[in-house]
């Protein structure tokens, strides 16, 4: 399958529909072997995408097709980090290769087909601000990518979520 751009990973859901998530902030549903447009997911503005770093995890809630809940892990650009919901803030200016956080949100999408995201369902998980997200220090790696993994396999029996 083509037409994506620097896709990350892959998951389905319980009707066998593919949702792809690209390394820039986008989650595609493809069903039928087709992708369905416009992404289910756009928070490019936010995420730092720059050599390892990016939108590294997505999952699905175990109940996705009843609640709509979707789990992403990501680093932050810093811009935004530090300028969102400010007058310098311009979300046509990203700072990479500085310091900055790993955070894990939460978004629902809209039932009953699940084709869109209510952006006002967004809830940080981990992350709200610069003093309570994992510290990314470095231009590669990340801590989170050793947490992802543990994280992704619990997210229905973890109070916080």
């Amino acid at each position: 399958m083509s037409g994506f751009s620097a896709p990350v990973g892959f998951t389905f859901d319980d009707n066998g529909r593919m949702y792809v998530w690209e390394k820039a902030g986008r989650v595609w549903i493809v069903q039928n072997g087709v992708k369905l447009t416009p992404a289910l997911l756009d928070i490019s503005e936010e995420v730092g995408d720059w050599r390892d770093h990016g939108f590294l995890g997505f999952t699905l809630d175990p109940d996705f097709l009843t609640n709509g809940r979707m789990y992403m892990m990501y680093a932050v650009d810093r811009h935004h980090l530090m300028n969102f919901g400010t007058g310098t803030y311009n979300a046509a200016t990203n700072q990479y290769f500085a310091a900055t956080i790993m955070r894990i949100t939460r978004y629902t999408a809209i039932g009953p087909n699940f084709n869109a995201t209510d952006y006002n369902s967004r809830v940080v998980l981990l992350g709200e601000t610069r003093k309570t997200g994992v510290p990314l220090l470095h231009e590669s790696h990340s801590l989170m990518e050793r947490f992802w993994p543990l994280w992704a396999m619990a997210p229905a029996t973890t109070p916080w979520m």
